[in-house]
């Protein structure tokens, strides 16, 4: 009996020494930690901002600031004050798309994520230019690196802005689906005719080729277009702050 006590002594013993002799490696520091990020609740929020109104030659108005309407993608809309100044209180969704117009103005629009807290956001607006392309001719310069395109107007004492649009059909517009390039031009003040060259290597890279149909849509623009905005599908801008276009085409040198 006692030699089975005396075994059972030593096994207990050994394990003791097997555990206590184990070797422990050092864990290391904890490592960083960053901050919480933003939680994505829809919580109540609300849109605060400011709308500034320009005319054609980019001189700021600060008349009919309150004829600025905003609309977020729900239907709620609201009108800015007589100094400009807007508000969208108690929106509940993530993801907002608000678009600001008033008559007479290029509108603009621009996309907020909400959390439970209140966004700051300004808002400007050009002016439609009242004054008009004339004529407008697009030439295929055989030999050329570039294509030439020849704008007349009226002639005016402060300069403007024109835009011409490319595209390979007739509906080309200013419209993102329907515009592959886009160039501006400044027109002189009292000047009555500007030239726009189109290079050869930006038709090429939109897929443009030697006697391939190219359109062109030329419209009276406004100075620092304020309305411009990337569409979110084409990844374009959009120029609504426009005249009425004139349409010509040509073929690719």
């Amino acid at each position: 009996m006692l030699k089975n006590y005396t075994r059972l002594f030593l096994i207990l013993l050994t394990l003791s020494c097997a555990v206590s002799c184990t070797k422990k490696g050092n864990t290391g520091p904890a490592g960083p930690v960053g901050p919480a990020g933003p939680s994505a609740t829809t919580g109540i929020s609300q849109i605060n901002g400011h709308v500034s109104l320009y005319d054609q030659y980019g001189t700021r108005q600060y008349t009919g600031l309150n004829n600025v309407k905003l609309v977020v993608n729900n239907g709620t809309y609201s009108y800015a004050d007589v100094n400009g100044y807007y508000v969208f209180p108690g929106l509940t969704s993530k993801g907002c798309n608000v678009s600001a117009s008033a008559t007479g103005y290029g509108t603009t629009m621009f996309n907020v994520n909400l959390l439970s807290d209140t966004v700051y956001r300004d808002v400007k607006l050009s002016a439609v230019p009242n004054f008009q392309v004339v004529t407008f001719k697009a030439f295929h310069n055989v030999g050329s690196q570039y294509d030439s395109l020849v704008l007349s107007f009226n002639s005016d004492s402060r300069p403007r802005n024109c835009i011409v649009f490319v595209g390979s059909s007739a509906d080309v517009s200013n419209q993102p689906a329907n515009y592959v390039l886009a160039y501006t031009k400044t027109v002189p003040v009292l000047a009555t005719r500007v030239n726009i060259q189109v290079p050869v290597t930006d038709l090429n890279g939109a897929n443009f080729f030697f006697g391939q149909e190219v359109y062109f849509a030329a419209y009276s623009y406004v100075v620092n277009d304020a309305s411009v905005y990337e569409d979110q599908i084409t990844g374009r801008n959009v120029y609504n702050a426009v005249g009425t276009p004139v349409i010509d085409s040509t073929t690719a040198p």
